[in-house]
């Protein structure tokens, strides 16, 4: 087994329970992002529908596990995801005969409650101010740079490919540091405000200690992922092989970026409302994204019980679409410009 398959095995084996703990921490009411009320949950038919989906995670891990020493790519974690997908789906269509109707009334307030930590914001500062310190280092120390430098990395974080410097080959860390900093701010602002306000007073401290917590953490992501991609884009100016190519460095960050969810499922099981999050199971498709052009709400919280997602039909997911495309595309602009 080489180093990229033993840097992918903590992933899988976290991201394994990471799918089998969703059913065992429904949020209230809902049941594989089915309206079904607290008490299917437990009964036989609910149970019976969990052992099923527990059974087809663990074996889609099991692939995974004998594909890890076959491949070098990808690939042992996309089947490990389809397999969750697909399991996932299939629990939803047997849960979907036992939904009921969320209540019908609704409140909501979106403004006049500004409520984005200052923690929060000098977070998103200091991961901008990384990513423009790595910028204007690698401006300044162009000419410094070796003739060769690292265009991808394996899954243990060692580099293992390298192509003739240009500028945009130089730049394409930081920029791609810039673009996911702007896709978590955007983020944060949605969860911070424009989110689901009303509800019975209980609920409303249960939401606000909500949007603080998950905001707080979307913050610390942004540090940690402008750390590494100025880690990675001034790495060429020290030692390449040295300090890029260290094999602890993106086991460690994959170990921390999948506990966080973790945790966070095991805190937040209980989130706010009576009944699930009061929107109707007629516009979640497959149970994971919302669309209602009539919500005037820009993010509501996620039926995994696992902080928030757009509502895709709010002008607010366009924007966020257009940061994911430039994602995809700026980077192969840059990477083959020669």
């Amino acid at each position: 087994m080489n180093a990229n398959s033993l840097a992918l095995l903590p992933a899988l084996v976290i991201m394994a329970v990471i799918l089998d703990i969703l059913p065992r921490r429904p949020r209230r009411g809902l049941y594989f992002g089915v309206t079904t009320g607290e008490a299917f949950a437990r009964s036989e038919e609910g149970r019976a529908i969990a052992r099923r989906y527990r059974f087809m995670v663990w074996a889609g891990t099991l692939l995974a596990l004998v594909l890890l020493p076959l491949s070098a790519g990808a690939q042992p974690v996309a089947a490990q995801v389809a397999v969750g997908a697909a399991a996932w789906l299939h629990a939803r269509r047997r849960a979907a005969p036992h939904a009921i109707q969320p209540p019908s009334v609704r409140t909501a307030v979106l403004a006049g409650e500004p409520s984005a930590p200052l923690g929060a914001l000098l977070a998103l500062l200091a991961s901008f101010a990384v990513l423009a310190a790595a910028g204007t280092l690698l401006y300044l120390n162009y000419d410094a740079l070796p003739e060769r430098i690292p265009t991808h990395y394996g899954f243990s974080g060692k580099a293992d490919a390298f192509r003739l410097k240009t500028p945009g080959r130089v730049a394409l860390p930081v920029v791609i540091g810039v673009l996911t900093w702007m896709l978590l701010a955007l983020n944060l602002y949605g969860i911070a405000y424009g989110t689901r306000r009303g509800g019975s007073p209980e609920t409303r401290v249960a939401r606000d200690a909500q949007r603080v917590y998950f905001g707080r953490l979307l913050a610390m992501l942004e540090l940690v992922l402008s750390g590494l991609f100025a880690y990675l884009a001034v790495s060429p100016l020290v030692d390449t092989q040295r300090l890029a190519g260290s094999g602890w460095i993106m086991p460690a960050l994959t170990v921390l970026l999948l506990v966080g969810p973790v945790w966070a499922v095991l805190r937040w099981h209980e989130q706010a409302g009576g009944a699930g999050d009061d929107t109707p199971d007629a516009y979640w498709m497959g149970g994971m994204f919302y669309w209602n052009a009539s919500d005037p709400v820009l993010m509501v919280e996620r039926r995994d019980g696992v902080g928030y997602t757009p509502n895709f039909a709010h002008p607010f997911a366009w924007a966020q679409g257009l940061i994911v495309l430039a994602l995809i595309t700026l980077p192969l602009m840059l990477y083959s410009m020669g």
